[in-house]
C-alpha cells in the first residue's frame, strides 16, 4: 500500500452450507419458491391451508409442524404477470421457521442486531399491534436486495417473526400488506 493511502477494510459475514430447499435468496426465491414463478409450480406445496383471493390476486398459507405454541407458516401472494392478465406469479414469499436461512445464516432465530449487520440499509416501512397478544411488530425492508423483515418488539427483546422475499428494488408494502389488516404503512 502507497505511503499516506488508507485502506478499506469490509467486514463480511461468514456464509453457512444451506441446503437449497431451505435457502433464503433475497429477491429471488426462499426454498424452492421463486419470486415470478408461475403459480402453476406452486402445486407441488399441495393445498394451502388458508386462501384469501380476490379480483386476480391470492395470498395463501401453509402450515408446518407445530412448535411451541406457534406454527410455522409458508405464505405466498400471488397475482397477475402483467396487464394482459394471463399469467398469474409469485410476488412475495414469506416464511416463520427457522429452517429456512440465507447464505450467511441469518433466519428468524437471528437477534436483530444480527440481521442489521447483514442488512445495512434495512429501513422502517411499516408496523402493527397484534390484536391478540398486543405485541407491536415492526417492518423492516431492505429495499435494494428484496427482503424485509417482520420484527416483535425491536426495542425490547427483539425477535424476528417473519422474513419476506418480494422482488428487488420494491418496497415489501408497495405489492401487499399481508401481516394485520392494522399495519400502518411509514
Amino acid at each position: 500500500m502507497a505511503p499516506g493511502k488508507s485502506e478499506t477494510i469490509v467486514a463480511t459475514l461468514p456464509t453457512t452450507t444451506v441446503k437449497p430447499e431451505w435457502l433464503i435468496t433475497p429477491g429471488v426465491a426462499i426454498g424452492l419458491t421463486a419470486i415470478e414463478d408461475d403459480t402453476s409450480k406452486l402445486e407441488m406445496l399441495g393445498t394451502p391451508d388458508q386462501s384469501d383471493a380476490a379480483m386476480g390476486k391470492a395470498w395463501m398459507t401453509w402450515y408446518g409442524k407445530k412448535t411451541d405454541s406457534m406454527r410455522d407458516e409458508l405464505n405466498i401472494y400471488t397475482t397477475y404477470k402483467d396487464n394482459e392478465l394471463k399469467e398469474k406469479v409469485v410476488r412475495q414469499i414469506r416464511v416463520t421457521s427457522a429452517e429456512f436461512k440465507t447464505k450467511n445464516g441469518i433466519s428468524t432465530e437471528s437477534a436483530f442486531a444480527e440481521i442489521m449487520q447483514a442488512y445495512p440499509r434495512l429501513q422502517t416501512v411499516a408496523k402493527y399491534d397484534n390484536s391478540d397478544t398486543k405485541i407491536e411488530t415492526t417492518i423492516y425492508d431492505d429495499v435494494a436486495s428484496g427482503i424485509a423483515f417482520e420484527i416483535n418488539n425491536p426495542f425490547g427483546k427483539s425477535r424476528c417473526a417473519a422474513i419476506i422475499v418480494h422482488p428487488k428494488g420494491k418496497k415489501v408494502t408497495d405489492e401487499y400488506i399481508y401481516p394485520n389488516p392494522y399495519t400502518i404503512v411509514l
